[in-house]
Order: C-alpha cells, then structure tokens, then sequence
C-alpha cells in the first residue's frame, strides 16, 4: 500500500511552498524597484501631520501645483531666518469647490485652535489660493470628487459616508488610498493603476527608439493641448466660482493678507486658441472674483521664468529643479511680500 502522508508533513509543505511564494514575490518587488522605484508626491494628508506641530506665516491652499511652495518654504526659511514659513496644502486633481471641503475640514480645526485662551497658531500672515483654469470648469452632474475621500479624508469622513449611504465606489477610494499608503514601499503594489513600471520594463528589455519617443512625445501633447482647448465650453462654472469667493471670504475674516493666484503653464502646451478660449477667460474671471473681495491678485499663467524643459513629461507638474526655480524667482518678484515682517495690505 501507498504510504499515507501525515497532516504535520502536509502543513509543512504547504507552508514551505507558500514562504518560497512570499520570497519569490518579495525578490520580485525589490528587482523591479530598482528598475523602476515606487513615487510619492506630497499630498493634503502630508500638510496635515505637519500642520499638528507648525505654525506657518504663509497657508498655500490648490491642486498639486502647490508642491512648489513646498521647495518654497526651504528658500523662504533660509532668506528669512526663520521667520517666513510657508505650508504648501496641495489636492490633486483639485477644483475651488473640493479646496473649500479641505479648508473647512481639515484646515480650519488647525487655524483656529484654541490653547489657554489664545490661538494656539498666530502666526498666519498671508493665505494664497492658487489655481488654474481647470478650476473654474464644470458641468451640472458631474460625479462627485474621488480625490476627496483618497487625499483628503480621515476615518471620521469614511465612517459618516458608509452610514449614509453604505459603501459606494465613491467612499471606497478611502480604503483604496490607505491600503497603498500602507503598501507605499511595494512597487508591484504602488504601481497598480499607472503605467510608470510596465513602461520602465519595455523599456529595459526593448527600448524605444528616439523616433518612437518623439512620436509619443507628440501624440502626448496633441492630447494635453485639447485637454486644455476642451475646458472653453464648461470655463466660468458658478459653483466653483462661488466657492472660490467663500475661500477668499474666510480667509479675510481672520484678518489674514489674501492673494488668488494663477499658477504658470508649460509654455508649449499653449496653442492660440486656448489662450483666447479658455486662459484669458479665465484670468479675467478670476481677477474680477479678486477685485470683488478687494484681494490681491497674481497672473503668472504666461509670465514666469520657467521653461518646456523645467517641466516634467506629463506636461503639468515642474522637476524638483524647475519648483526650486521657480520659488526662488516668485520670491524675488511677485511673492517678495511675503519675505516682509508685515502683510503688505492685499490690495490688487
């Protein structure tokens, strides 16, 4: 007769078989890391724990484009002595009425803390909401924002969700965004969803001639500037525009110094006709949402002194030299206020 094998040894086979899986994995992922390492972007979450024990001079509230005063602040600490603090709060994929939840939320617990009787940070001079034409789009109907419950939300958020209306693949970009979070270190797993390894690893085995990468190149920016061409139809949204002059209000109401700024552009993504249809509306709406609050307003959409190639291949977002460039030149010209001891008195 066949020899029966014992339950002991089948639980050890099934446990040697799954660590030699594990290791097999776990040598994939720290291979393929160094084809290709796993990124991370500051992010609202990131402002946060460091808004629990500082006490910036200058509040920066927008999409990812506020990654810049993140390098700003190294600059502003160093030229002021300390005195000049910036916090950058960036929301990806932001618009005015998703900064407005964060401001409301997230930041205004930590702005108007009390301790003793008094403000427990006092410090805050100057507010800066910064925006680009995305912002100011819109269309009745649009789903709600996922960057909220994955950038923006504490388990409290999560919770109140799911009780009113049970889990929905809206509340799931919570669970979705902290699980990668605790998997942050994983390439196989922090990469799912973008193509930044598949692309690494063509590349690596059969990479890409410079005609080939000229024509994604191309087709690349074709797509950016329609993306950006499209916005004319929907430019002017009320809702957001309402919610850009709430922000502006609050701020004024602490008493602190207020800017609304439009962030710079990659000057080759700008054709002619996104210039006339959608940037120059949208400065003109945003200088008058200024000017209705009396606040002060910065258009450095075209002037500003980076270039196509201090931006990085998607077309939006700086290389860490170009933030470093461009925060040093906003200091030397139109942010040089904020270097000042005092507000310089937020008149546009």
């Amino acid at each position: 007769m066949p020899e029966v094998e014992s339950a002991p040894r089948r639980w050890r086979d099934v446990a040697l078989f799954c660590c030699i899986c594990v290791a097999t994995v776990v040598a994939a992922d720290l291979g393929l890391r160094r084809v290709s390492a796993p990124r991370y972007v500051r992010e609202v979450q990131d402002a946060l724990a460091e808004y629990k024990h500082e006490d910036p001079t200058v509040l920066v509230l927008g999409s990812s484009h506020a990654r810049t005063f993140t390098y700003m602040d190294a600059v502003a600490r160093s030229r002021s002595n300390g005195s000049t603090r910036v916090m950058g709060v960036p929301l990806e994929w932001g618009k005015f009425t998703s900064y407005e939840w964060v401001l409301q939320e997230r930041l205004r617990p930590f702005i108007e803390e009390v301790e003793n009787g008094k403000r427990k940070r006092s410090s805050l001079k100057h507010a800066i909401l910064l925006t680009a034409w995305w912002d100011a789009c819109g269309k009745d109907g649009d789903p709600p924002v996922f960057n909220l419950p994955s950038r923006a939300w504490a388990f409290e958020h999560f919770a109140r969700d799911v009780a009113d209306r049970g889990v929905t693949a809206h509340n799931r970009n919570y669970v979705t965004a902290r699980w990668l979070e605790h998997w942050h270190g994983s390439i196989l797993v922090s990469a799912r969803g973008h193509d930044h390894l598949v692309s690494a690893v063509r590349d690596l085995v059969r990479p890409m001639s410079a005609e080939g990468k000229q024509k994604q190149w191309e087709t690349h920016l074709t797509n950016w500037q329609h993306l950006i061409e499209g916005g004319a139809p929907t430019m002017g949204y009320e809702p957001e525009l309402a919610a850009a002059d709430r922000i502006l209000a609050y701020f004024q109401s602490i008493g602190v110094d207020v800017t609304l700024m439009l962030y710079p552009l990659m000057p080759v993504t700008l054709t002619d006709l996104a210039k006339e249809t959608v940037l120059r509306p949208f400065s003109k709406l945003m200088r008058q949402v200024a000017e209705k609050r009396g606040v002060r307003f910065i258009d450095a959409t075209f002037d500003h002194n980076v270039v196509d190639s201090d931006f990085q291949p998607d077309f939006d977002h700086l290389t860490p030299d170009g933030h470093n460039k461009l925060a040093n030149w906003l200091l030397d010209t139109k942010l040089s206020f904020l270097l000042e001891t005092q507000p310089a008195g937020g008149q546009p």
